[in-house]
């Protein structure tokens, strides 16, 4: 199982309480007031290690970091073939978070705020997986409860991740089936 990128042989389990005070959020620099936090959810990106993730959606993750808008109890769970752990994943993420900084891009920020940074990768996590094999699935679903135990969701969200798992393997190697031919 991959630990979380923030907190290296801590595993994945933080609170406010645990984590220093140079760790805490910054206040919201560009939200609305309308604006409310995410229920408690983990958001697993297949294709983790892709130009998409690193260009978009951690980006866009980092702005809803920033404005407060994920809840404590948010996790980031990343799932590639490539083989890394959630350390090199997460390096590789603050590499192209930083390189935004200083170059135009999808993703410009005035500045790059380390505590929000260091606040969400504590929360991600990375598993190296084939979608084609159901281990992975079933390692995903053991990673899943595991969050599911330390955020404080009673098991719903691993329930219900874990039911539509189940049923997007089989469409996932019927569509790879399909683009091969």
């Amino acid at each position: 199982m991959s630990r979380a990128c923030g907190r290296t042989g801590q595993g994945i389990k933080t609170s406010m309480l645990d984590r220093p005070d140079s760790y805490a959020r910054p206040k919201a620099t560009h939200g609305t007031a309308s604006a409310r936090e995410a229920p408690p959810c983990a958001m697993v990106i297949f294709g983790a290690a892709g130009d998409l993730t690193k260009r978009l959606v951690v980006p866009a993750l980092y702005n809803l970091a920033n404005d407060h808008q994920l809840s404590e109890e948010f996790r980031l769970v990343g799932v590639d073939l490539t083989e890394m752990n959630a350390e090199q994943w997460c390096a590789h993420l603050t590499d192209a978070m930083k390189g935004y900084v200083a170059h135009d891009g999808e993703f410009h920020p005035d500045e790059f705020a380390q505590s929000t940074w260091r606040w969400l990768t504590e929360r991600m996590s990375y598993l190296p997986g084939d979608l084609n094999n159901p281990e992975t699935y079933r390692r995903l679903g053991e990673h899943l409860a595991g969050l599911d135990e330390t955020g404080g969701s009673d098991g719903l969200l691993h329930r219900t991740l874990l039911n539509l798992l189940r049923s997007l393997q089989p469409l996932v190697s019927s569509w790879r089936l399909m683009m091969a031919r």
